[in-house]
């Protein structure tokens, strides 16, 4: 009872459309080396049969299993009972190794060893022509007195 209500109406794999594809070409391997009219008069034929060996096994099946089957039209006549319905599992998180330092927020300063300098705040010298505001790889005059 309870899968009907927790499963959806869709089906959410394309295997049987592969399986479908499959078979039907399985079936007319002997009638793809013919034209394309006996082509379509055998796929027609074969059709046919299949569809009145369907009929009359949904006959005898209907026979067979009538009265004991009551069909049910959808969620809203199915019969109700006192049971919560299934909640998903609850996401837990995965372990892994912890990270080494923590997160430093965008108004924190980044703490510097007592030996380092930061580079923040100086002005580029290209080593090239000697001028300020690029370096000897962006340098035009350099380049030139390279030449």
């Amino acid at each position: 009872m309870w899968s009907r209500a927790f499963l959806g109406f869709t089906c959410k794999s394309n295997i049987v459309d592969k399986n479908l594809c499959e078979a039907f070409n399985s079936s007319i391997v002997e009638a793809r080396f013919k034209s394309i009219i006996r082509i379509f008069e055998d796929i027609r034929t074969k059709m046919m049969s299949r569809i009145v060996q369907k009929k009359k096994l949904c006959n005898v099946q209907k026979q067979k299993y009538g009265p004991l089957v009551k069909p049910i039209n959808g969620p809203h006549d199915w019969e109700k009972i006192g049971i919560e319905p299934m909640l998903p599992p609850i996401e837990r998180k995965i372990p892994r190794s912890p990270k080494k330092n923590r997160k430093m927020g965008k108004d924190e300063s980044k703490k510097m060893k007592p030996d380092h300098l930061s580079r923040k705040g100086l002005i580029m010298t290209c080593t090239q022509c000697g001028q300020h505001g690029h370096d000897k790889r962006s340098c035009t005059q350099g380049n030139e007195h390279a030449k």
